[in-house]
């Protein structure tokens, strides 16, 4: 939280983000792999609508509160730039499938 500066100055602080950041990410991660392993398309699906999402957030932080510093800015390419791989990589495979399909039915 350092590089937001972000003190956090009692344990409900540090609670809150642990529960936050590792909690939920450990909990993302089991299911992400669940899901890769059995669907991968909802697993690629989750993971453009989680960045896109974040991404979003952080548009909204801008459009409300002002321009992002660098460490927000960074991580608003980073996270739009992975939603945008997810969903192409989504269209790719449904395309590739959908042709597959085809010539097999044919």
């Amino acid at each position: 939280m350092d590089l937001v500066q972000v003190q956090l100055n009692n344990t409900d602080a540090y609670s809150s983000i642990r529960g936050v950041y590792g909690g939920v990410g450990f909990a993302l991660v089991i299911g992400l792999l669940y899901h890769m392993r059995r669907h991968l398309q909802e697993a690629v699906g989750f993971l453009g609508l989680f960045w896109g999402l974040y991404a979003a957030s952080r548009f909204t932080t801008i459009i409300t509160e002002g321009a992002l510093g660098a460490f927000g800015n960074r991580w608003l390419m980073i996270e739009s730039s992975m939603c945008v791989i997810a969903f192409v990589l989504l269209l790719v495979n449904r395309r590739a499938v959908a042709r597959k399909t085809r010539f097999v039915n044919a």
